[in-house]
């Protein structure tokens, strides 16, 4: 306990990220934490005027499908954080 993770640097795609933070990660949908879908991402694409491609609009979907996944799983308090190698 007490030691800092050592997460990697990310060489190529840290605009993802940031544009999942703009997307808030995930969309609640009666009151339950749900991954981002094409609509929500093309509404955001509208509104933004950002282009991207299909390969991003896929990659976000993903990234917050394991967003939402974690954070469900984070519920259980023996769950390990994700950067902890068994």
């Amino acid at each position: 306990m007490g030691e800092t993770p050592q997460f990697p640097k990310i060489e190529n795609g840290y605009y993802l990220i940031q544009y999942l933070q703009e997307l808030s990660y995930g969309q609640y949908q009666n009151g339950s934490l749900m991954a981002l879908d094409y609509n929500i991402i093309q509404a955001w694409v509208n509104l933004s005027g950002i282009e991207i491609s299909f390969q991003e609009v896929k990659a976000l979907i993903s990234l917050s499908s394991s967003y939402v996944f974690t954070a469900h799983e984070a519920k259980d308090k023996e769950m390990k954080p994700p950067y902890i190698k068994e």
